[in-house]
């Protein structure tokens, strides 16, 4: 599959990477959009998802583009250029709001190349900076949102499954917080293991829940996929469990449909090519 490798920079100066994939063709008639905006997930990056590439190959081959991208948290530890030098970031520094920096450079970036309609699909933490972002700072081009087994990040979800895993880990995060040690790296294990800063920690997981997408669902005025896996539910894990059912009471504004994906896990591996028909279904107006 033919791709171009392109660069772009956010507007605090942050440097970010992607690979663009062309349209096949024309789109159909009635298509949500032009182009994709491929958004990774926690730690990743743009060309190690085997489910984005799958995406793209069946998205491209309908006549959309396909863009996957980096945002400043891929990889745990990354080194990046910005306009005063070097900088360390990656999941272990991201403060996740600043996903609106990184996001509307990639909009800005398809727009110069003639996409004008374009639709957010990010996995995990994508699928969740993709609802922040359009709930938060619209943007007239996102005409449309995948979001793929987005994560409930939530302090009460994780507070009352009565986690001591997550009680040890948040105190100590608060505790450098309040010490002025927010950049102090830490070994967690919850939910997931993970190396992260104390600021990090106590911003994607604090009692602020700025990320519980739960929360600002119902300002997100595009037409919205959520799709999880059948086995990720199954599982019972406290950021997915429930997750249709609340959906489904929270007030819509567009077109909303949510898929479960038969024998998926959260990386949907093994079921990648039934994960992305879905996907392009939805895109072109299957569903």
């Amino acid at each position: 599959m033919l791709v171009e490798l392109v660069k772009t920079a956010a507007a605090d100066g942050v440097r970010l990477d992607g690979a663009l994939t062309p349209p096949q063709g024309a789109a159909p008639k009635g298509a949500r959009a032009d182009a994709i905006l491929c958004l990774h997930g926690a730690g990743a990056n743009f060309y190690g998802s085997s489910l984005f590439e799958e995406i793209a190959r069946q998205v491209s081959q309908s006549g959309i583009a396909t863009l996957r991208a980096n945002t400043r948290g891929h990889g745990a530890l990354s080194l990046s250029s910005n306009q005063v030098g070097k900088r360390t970031q990656g999941a272990a520094y991201e403060i996740v709001a600043d996903c609106v920096h990184d996001i509307t450079a990639w909009l800005e970036l398809l727009a110069k190349r003639g996409f004008p309609r374009i639709a957010l699909v990010g996995h995990s933490l994508g699928a969740v900076k993709s609802l922040y972002s359009q709930a938060n700072q619209a943007a007239a081009s996102v005409t449309a949102i995948a979001a793929l087994s987005p994560p409930r990040l939530s302090y009460l979800a994780f507070r009352n499954a009565m986690s001591s895993q997550f009680f040890d880990c948040i105190s100590r995060a608060e505790e450098l917080v309040a010490a002025g040690q927010g950049e102090t790296l830490m070994e967690v294990r919850f939910p997931l293991p993970l190396l992260i800063s104390a600021a990090g920690y106590v911003d994607k997981y604090g009692k602020a829940e700025r990320y519980n997408y739960l929360r600002f669902l119902e300002q997100v005025r595009q037409p919205v996929l959520f799709t999880f896996g059948s086995a990720e539910l199954s599982a019972g894990l406290i950021p997915f469990a429930g997750a249709p059912e609340e959906i489904a009471h929270i007030p819509a504004h567009g077109p909303r449909h949510l898929e479960i994906v038969e024998g998926a896990d959260h990386f949907y591996r093994g079921v990648e090519e039934d994960a992305a028909e879905v996907v392009k279904g939805w895109l072109v107006g299957v569903n």
